[in-house]
């Protein structure tokens, strides 16, 4: 049963996730769009922006209709919207239209999709639940290490146009067989909490939620800048940083695995003050380099994309751990609606501090902040964590 699992759910989903997680390769698509549209680094920053949004919207949205509509249906669906998506936004006559298209159709559909694969395996008998979900979710992180230079080789051989079209075509189709093989199987399951202690969950959720949305936004907007930081600030040769890019991209899909399996085994607050030391570590790092050395630019944004991979393994497992009162799917939505709000709240701000200073260090200097004030909400708030997760 283990070995079917494993082929019918495990292997597709982290091609799937291979697939959408092209999203993560948006810094390489981030200048031809500047100079296609006519717009600035802020402006070009809202695809992204929005996709992310949307993606995590709908991932709300499918985590409650799964209780009603058979997921793998859904996924159909979000299969449908991605390959509109992609293939509208190369066709888009204006920038506003180009938004629509990726933004609110394709990212729409990676939400629709994304929360399928871990329903099903967080309420599977699989063992070690955070550890498979981790080596899922890693093909999403890992994408652009693929993505990347497949994606930087189109836009050097072809238009913006035609390269989102042959990715839109190709996400289609590979994507529908993916969704193909995955099993039919309910996740609609419900557990039951004495009325005493929702009130504590629901104070426990608040504080994860501000956490999550915290570490989103600064991973994602960093992921976002990326290229444009190596290239654009700090003048480091195109291919050299986009080489990195994909190791950034293994970091993020190393986290994963790593995260969920010390998640298996160490409590909430101690894998997350691991991360948020990581995070203030990087900023810290990029601080001092400020572009001075490529090694440490290297260094400091690969544990930013290290970081958000962390946290995209560490929330389905404290989900699991502490909300069994509702269906999961519906739970783990609701929960991911964090990761749009940070996508929005990082890539706006990212995007008009740079404007504004024309320089990243005020960027580093308001992680480090919000890193420490989140670490603060952390520490004081022990007895919160004190709720019954068996």
């Amino acid at each position: 049963m283990k070995n079917k699992t494993i082929i019918q759910l495990i292997i597709p989903s982290v091609l799937m996730m291979v697939m959408m997680g092209t999203l993560y390769a948006w810094s390489v698509f981030r200048p031809h769009v500047e100079s296609s549209y006519g717009v600035g680094v802020a402006q070009s920053g809202y695809p992204y922006m929005v996709s992310l949004f949307f993606y995590a919207l709908l991932m709300m949205i499918s985590g409650r209709l799964m209780a009603y509509v058979k997921p793998k249906n859904l996924a159909f669906i979000g299969v449908i919207l991605i390959g509109l998506g992609w293939i509208m936004a190369a066709t888009a006559t204006s920038f506003f239209i180009f938004v629509l298209a990726y933004g609110v159709l394709a990212g729409s559909g990676v939400g629709m999709i994304y929360g399928v694969p871990i329903s099903f395996i967080q309420i599977s008998k699989l063992k070690r639940q955070g550890l498979y979900t981790g080596i899922v979710l890693s093909g999403f992180g890992m994408s652009p290490l693929i993505g990347a230079p497949v994606v930087s080789y189109l836009l050097n051989r072809y238009s913006l146009s035609d390269a989102m079209i042959i990715l839109g075509v190709v996400f289609f189709v590979g994507l529908l067989l993916c969704v193909s093989f995955l099993p039919h199987q309910p996740t609609h399951v419900s557990y039951h909490v004495q009325k005493d202690e929702q009130p504590k969950r629901r104070l426990l959720f608040m504080v994860i939620y501000v956490l999550f949305t915290i570490a989103t936004a600064i991973g994602l907007m960093m992921i976002g800048l990326s290229f444009n930081v190596g290239v654009d600030y700090y003048e480091f040769d195109l291919t050299l940083v986009t080489a990195l890019i994909s190791g950034f991209a293994v970091l993020n899909g190393l986290a994963r695995p790593l995260f969920g399996w010390l998640s298996d085994r160490l409590e909430f607050k101690a894998v997350v003050t691991l991360s948020f030391g990581l995070i203030f570590l990087a900023s810290l790092l990029a601080l001092i380099n400020n572009g001075q050395s490529i090694w440490l630019y290297g260094l400091s944004f690969g544990l930013f994309w290290f970081n958000l991979g962390a946290w995209l393994a560490i929330i389905p497992v404290a989900v699991k751990r502490y909300f069994k009162d509702q269906a999961y799917a519906k739970q783990y939505g609701n929960m991911f609606t964090a990761y749009g709000f940070g996508a929005l709240l990082g890539v706006f701000l990212s995007g008009h501090v740079l404007v504004l200073t024309q320089n990243t260090s005020g960027l580093y200097i308001a992680i480090m902040i919000l890193i420490t004030v989140m670490g603060s909400l952390l520490i004081l708030n022990k007895r919160v964590f004190n709720v019954e997760t068996s």
